[in-house]
């Protein structure tokens, strides 16, 4: 068989305990089988899990879909959490909207907030943080937004914006930031963990911030 990696000769390898052949690839060096029992291991399976994970499907949830084991899932989580790079956005002078979403971690004396920015023209994630509603971490996401020169932030009352936004081009307004609402519904809507009036919440903050920013490229 040829390598499912750089696609040179394989030879045989011994067997796996389950009986299965398996082979080594006479160029990279990485053992393979020509058939896999366990579903993590198709392509496919891993597209299926994408699609479950942006439905709002638990991690047990999608175990019963597809096969996959909750570690696996989570194994999957944070590799594509590490990989992915910050939003790239590519217009200046534009207008934004900035609020945060409250959830839990760990438990429900642990208040964290996911602080997101959207660009009102486009609609995209401009600027992505998860952690403590604080003037520090609002500092991380409004810096972003003023490397881009905006010609407005819009946000709500929150005391800790006028200090951080300069007051020319800050904006709050009633029903001022309802794209950024929305688009906070869909989070909670799309990733089970946020979900209101459940018990689904996150159990680590590295976690919760692969799977916004999971979903937010995706």
């Amino acid at each position: 068989m040829n390598c499912q990696y750089c696609q040179s000769t394989c030879t045989k390898a011994g067997k796996q305990q389950n009986g299965m052949q398996k082979y080594r690839c006479q160029s990279c060096g990485k053992y393979q089988q020509a058939q896999y029992q366990y579903a993590a291991c198709h392509k496919p399976a891993h597209e299926l899990f994408l699609k479950c994970l942006k439905a709002g499907n638990s991690l047990r949830g999608i175990q019963l879909i597809t096969g996959i084991s909750v570690n696996t899932q989570i194994r999957w989580i944070r590799k594509l959490g590490r990989v992915l790079k910050p939003p790239q956005a590519i217009r200046l002078h534009d207008d934004y909207e900035l609020d945060e979403l409250c959830t839990y971690v760990g438990n429900k004396n642990k208040r964290r907030w996911v602080i997101s920015a959207i660009s009102r023209t486009t609609g995209k994630v401009v600027a992505i943080k998860t952690g403590t509603r604080t003037a520090q971490s609002l500092k991380v996401v409004i810096d972003k937004l003023l490397s881009l020169s905006p010609n407005t932030i819009h946000t709500d009352r929150l005391i800790a914006y006028r200090g951080l936004i300069p007051e020319h081009i800050h904006r709050v307004k009633v029903r001022g930031i309802n794209k950024i609402e929305r688009y906070h519904l869909n989070l909670r809507t799309h990733i089970k963990r946020l979900n209101r009036r459940t018990i689904c919440f996150t159990r680590r903050i590295d976690m919760l911030n692969h799977l916004v920013r999971l979903y937010a490229r995706t």
